[in-house]
């Protein structure tokens, strides 16, 4: 296992999942500004990650 798979599997702690969140409602609101379909896809895709990372 390297270092970067670690960091997935170690739990959140309180003080970091107001980040995630925040970070997540950013990427939420980047997909709703895009022009394209790629861009709203990859946004998405990097909300839904950081929602999953807040709740672990």
């Amino acid at each position: 296992m390297t270092l970067d798979e670690t960091n997935y599997t170690q739990s959140v702690g309180e003080g970091e999942k107001p980040y995630f969140l925040s970070r997540a409602q950013w990427h939420e609101h980047r997909a709703q500004m895009a022009t394209d379909d790629s861009t709203r896809s990859i946004h998405l895709r990097f909300a839904k990650l950081y929602h999953a990372r807040a709740l672990s």
